[in-house]
């Protein structure tokens, strides 16, 4: 009896140190370890099923069509890059009417499996919370038009990676879709090709 007891206290243990770390305020990291290994997971997947070059190049395409009329829109190697000015910002929201056209980039990702979106908020001063709430806002709206939340993230970054050229503003959001399905030849043949919206 005292064996069996013995045994199940040792089946219990890790279990009830799990729950006291999750109580503990760990849950959150918990949480961020669960979706990096889903991530991790679907990369794997994703990477014995990457399409032909061709397909790659069509999927690319698609997405610059759709969405250079919406947002300047730049195709680089590293992805598909969609820039919000931080002009379409009210109170660290989007603006109704750039809330629609990110609507629209999330159609875009959703459409096409196998992409993947990181959400890069820049801000040249402070201490980078607007980079980051501006970029987590652009994130909120992907996912709540059906962008899986393990396939988007947000980051912001201050005075790190800020554009050299005066001409791009640093307090801007860039949407950055890349992965298998698009693969990370750009089509303008290694430059990088701007694709400004008419509006």
């Amino acid at each position: 009896m005292g064996r069996i007891l013995a045994f199940g206290a040792i089946l219990i243990f890790p279990f009830t140190v799990a729950a006291q770390a999750l109580d503990s305020g760990t849950a959150e990291a918990s949480s961020d370890r669960v979706l990096d290994y889903i991530s991790q997971v679907r990369d794997q997947r994703e990477a014995k099923t990457i399409p032909p070059p061709a397909v790659q190049r069509q999927s690319r395409k698609e997405i610059l069509d759709a969405l250079s009329p919406l947002l300047t829109t730049r195709d680089t190697p590293r992805g598909v890059v969609v820039t919000i000015p931080p002009t379409e910002f009210e109170a660290g929201k989007l603006r109704p009417d750039t809330s629609e056209k990110v609507a629209q980039v999330a159609a875009m990702v959703v459409a096409h499996p196998g992409v993947k979106v990181v959400v890069e908020g820049y801000s040249d001063s402070g201490n980078g919370e607007d980079a980051q709430s501006h970029a987590q806002a652009v994130r909120d709206k992907l996912i709540d038009t059906g962008v899986a939340p393990e396939t988007a993230r947000a980051v912001g970054y201050v005075k790190a990676r800020l554009a050299v050229s005066a001409r791009v503003d640093n307090g801007r959001v860039e949407i950055v879709i890349s992965g298998p399905a698009i693969g990370t030849v750009a089509l303008s043949a290694g430059r990088n090709e701007t694709l400004t919206s008419a509006r």
